[in-house]
């Protein structure tokens, strides 16, 4: 699964490297809430970001015949074909903002035939859920993305257990979730109790540690800014 916003939206005002900066927002594509940050780099910087738009534009086009063949051969519902369908959906948010709602669109024909044919708790379908919650968010549909998150959640809680890798991601991604529709209280809670969990489970210096911490104390100054 992936993780939202590993780097803060104030990442250049704060001190981080403009090279840091450049590499994660050419992994990550606009779909990353401080995307705006980068484009405030210096010019050539910024030719380095279009040069990796032009890559995303070709990695969707090699998305889109693969998506073709695989509906030809295999027909519409067969897994490695959703699969297929999947990818180019998160090959579009890489791409431009105007795209998720095409995304979005995808995602939803691809989860409906999933749940009939492979059941809600298979893998792909749960993949395909957070990938939905994913691509709702920086469309400013946090609600939205909240319910779908809530039940991921509990499916994953009941079938790995509250400590697993997979059930702390979807925790954390609820977490952004609530913050962004200002439930911040529950938000600074939910990650407090992620953080705590994954100290004993994944070490105090694993990635997806050290990205909540910085998403705790981003709700902290959030709370403190709003005086609550």
């Amino acid at each position: 699964m992936v993780l939202l916003c590993r780097v803060p939206e104030d990442a250049l005002d704060r001190g981080w490297p403009q090279e840091a900066v450049v590499k994660c927002a050419m992994e990550l594509g606009p779909a990353e809430a401080w995307w705006s940050s980068a484009q405030r780099l210096p010019k050539n910087h910024a030719i380095a970001l279009r040069t990796q738009d032009m890559k995303h534009a070709e990695a969707e086009r090699m998305h889109r015949k693969v998506l073709a063949v695989r509906q030809r051969e295999l027909g519409p519902e067969h897994p490695v074909m959703l699969a297929a369908a999947n990818n180019l959906a998160i090959a579009l948010t890489r791409r431009t903002e105007s795209k998720f709602a095409q995304a979005e669109t995808m995602l939803h024909e691809v989860l409906a035939v999933q749940q009939r044919v492979l059941g809600y708790e298979h893998p792909d379908t749960l993949g395909t859920v957070n990938n939905l919650a994913i691509v709702l968010k920086p469309q400013g549909k946090s609600a939205e993305a909240e319910k779908v998150y809530r039940d991921v959640l509990a499916v994953f809680q009941q079938v790995f257990g509250p400590e697993h890798p997979n059930t702390l991601t979807t925790v954390n991604n609820l977490a952004i979730a609530l913050g962004a529709q200002g439930k911040s209280a529950e938000a600074k809670r939910m990650l407090r109790e992620v953080l705590v969990a994954q100290h004993r489970v994944l070490g105090p210096e694993y990635p997806d540690t050290l990205a909540t911490i910085e998403r705790l104390a981003a709700c902290v100054r959030l709370r403190y800014a709003h005086g609550i």
